[in-house]
């Protein structure tokens, strides 16, 4: 996608998953039914086990799942998704895909990738590099928002193309 179409603020993010709340309630990694809503929950608090436990009787838990890899997904996912970011001019020329391509590749992934929990982690971990090279590029005086953790989660993954390109 080109830059612009989420909002500066969106790109600046790195609470992608709510981590200051008491309780977080969300779809990412949980298994997708047609038929059911499924989410996942996080409590970080005894706030957050009070607010569950208000409504515990009303919900049905079940086990996390999770398989494939989180961070061989994120390492492939790199370039096609910080291209736009860092070389928007080169995005002018590609045509869409087909819809019937979209759906089809959408459906093959799901069913080779990373899912669950994996998925959650990768989701994570590509919108935190993502806004890394966001600020990185677009806005490097505000850097210093950037928290100490994303350089922890940078330096697990090989980045070195990505930097030659900004280095270009």
């Amino acid at each position: 996608m080109k830059v612009g179409v989420f909002p500066n603020s969106c790109l600046s993010c790195f609470d992608y998953i709510n981590s200051l709340s008491d309780i977080t309630v969300g779809y990412l990694g949980a298994p997708y039914s047609k038929n059911r809503k499924t989410q996942w929950i996080i409590v970080r608090t005894e706030r957050g086990k009070k607010l569950l436990d208000l409504i515990n009787d009303e919900i049905e838990t079940s086990p996390e799942v999770f398989f494939g890899d989180s961070h061989s997904a994120v390492q492939a996912a790199l370039q096609p998704t910080l291209m736009p970011i860092l070389q928007p001019e080169k995005l002018d020329d590609r045509k869409a895909m087909p819809k019937w391509l979209g759906i089809y590749l959408s459906h093959k992934k799901a069913k080779s990738g990373p899912g669950g929990t994996e998925f959650a982690k990768y989701s994570i971990d590509i919108h935190a590099i993502r806004n890394f090279y966001f600020l990185k590029m677009y806005r490097p005086d505000d850097i210093g928002i950037v928290p100490t953790h994303i350089y922890d989660l940078l330096s697990q993954y090989d980045l070195s193309l990505i930097e030659r390109i900004i280095e270009s």
